[in-house]
């Protein structure tokens, strides 16, 4: 299949009949370790995946953009007006599809140039995505980010900052697609660099980098169960706000000043839900920075354990795994030259990231695809 770019290509000239004058990429990512801990201000540690959401990009002389989903056979148009004012029932947008997460980042955008006395053009756009939506792996956000660099480049400069285009993402998925997410996905998308992994401050936006294994040594396996999440469900929103009411109850500003300490000090005060979330939390921020640096040392045998209680907190604690991934997990966890192995993302389906051996990727994957044989279909394994 060509790539996501030359889709978005086609798509455009078959569509409109003109060559689009932008074609805009953004990358999808993996979480190697640090799920749900972006909203609770604490550390995340993504790497970007060789799969990529494309854009293609025209102006358009009419007072209304004009959008096509090539994977979906879906169009669109919102009215300039519509999307000056946020108004997604004008528009006739069902918040949480994929119009709005569109239809959000051209309003944000909107209201960045106004804010700067600008104005921007009406455009076409067609979307193409290799990154299988629901997987984990970031979809929306490359989605969003692909989206802001193809109207971006009708704009003059100056443009807001990588962190800026992610912070202005992150505002379009709230308000426009209902989804109270983190930083994370965005600035893994914008800001990210591939082949690297990066460990990110999710309070001051910081990002260190971390090289990946010698891939001589050890690689990261990243594997589709075929389990869809929805994270618009209400799941992903009550997993937030159980972490907001122990943060309020500890009296911090969030999850990320706490430590298992000032929570067992609490815990009468907390429902069993909300402590389990917030000990998660307490759990997993300090094991991402050791994560991070268990990989710079080269130690894959500590990162692939620290990964495998990450798996374990999130399924048992958090609560946002599945059987499906379980199984996955366990079949990884328990296979000759796996160093470790969790779920990655929000959760309730979507994919897993193993740690192997390098020498035995092609064993590992083997015996892997006899195990899941006749399963749900899934996204070809990546490997980093």
């Amino acid at each position: 299949m060509p790539d996501s770019a030359s889709r978005a290509h086609t798509a455009f000239v078959q569509r409109f009949g003109s060559e689009p004058a932008q074609v805009a990429t953004a990358q999808g990512r993996v979480n190697i370790i640090g799920d749900h801990t972006d909203y609770n201000e604490g550390y995340v540690f993504p790497v970007p995946i060789p799969l990529t959401c494309a854009v293609a990009a025209g102006c358009c002389e009419e007072e209304s953009f004009r959008v096509f989903a090539a994977d979906l056979n879906e169009s669109a148009t919102f009215p300039r007006g519509a999307v000056a004012a946020g108004d997604l029932a004008n528009a006739g947008i069902t918040q949480g599809s994929w119009q709005s997460y569109v239809f959000g980042v051209l309003h944000e955008l909107t209201a960045w140039l106004q804010a700067t006395d600008r104005s921007g053009k009406c455009l076409r756009l067609t979307i193409a995505s290799d990154v299988p939506i629901g997987s984990g792996l970031s979809s929306s956000a490359a989605l969003e980010v692909a989206v802001a660099r193809a109207a971006l480049a009708f704009v003059p400069q100056p443009h807001p900052t990588p962190t800026g285009v992610a912070q202005l993402c992150q505002r379009a998925e709230h308000r426009f697609a209902g989804v109270p997410c983190g930083i994370m996905d965005q600035l893994a998308s914008s800001a990210g660099v591939p082949g690297v992994a990066s460990v990110i401050d999710c309070r001051t936006l910081q990002m260190r980098s971390v090289p990946l294994p010698d891939r001589r040594v050890a690689r990261f396996l990243v594997i589709d169960s075929g389990v869809r999440h929805r994270n618009a469900s209400g799941e992903y929103a009550a997993r937030r706000a159980a972490c907001e009411a122990a943060a309020r109850e500890l009296g911090v500003p969030a999850l990320r000043d706490a430590d298992a300490y000032m929570l067992d000090q609490a815990r009468a005060a907390l429902t069993p839900e909300v402590y389990d979330c917030a000990l998660h939390v307490v759990n997993e921020n300090p094991r991402v920075l050791m994560a991070a640096e268990a990989m710079r040392a080269g130690d894959a045998e500590r990162l692939g354990a620290l990964m495998n209680l990450s798996h374990a907190s999130l399924r048992d604690l958090y609560k946002v795994s599945c059987p499906e991934v379980d199984t996955l997990v366990d079949q990884l966890q328990n296979t000759p030259g796996v160093h470790g192995a969790r779920m990655t993302g929000a959760g309730f389906g979507g994919c897993v990231v193993a740690l192997i051996n390098a020498a035995q990727a092609p064993e590992v994957q083997a015996a892997i695809a006899e195990r899941t044989a006749g399963g749900a279909p899934t996204t070809a394994p990546i490997l980093l």
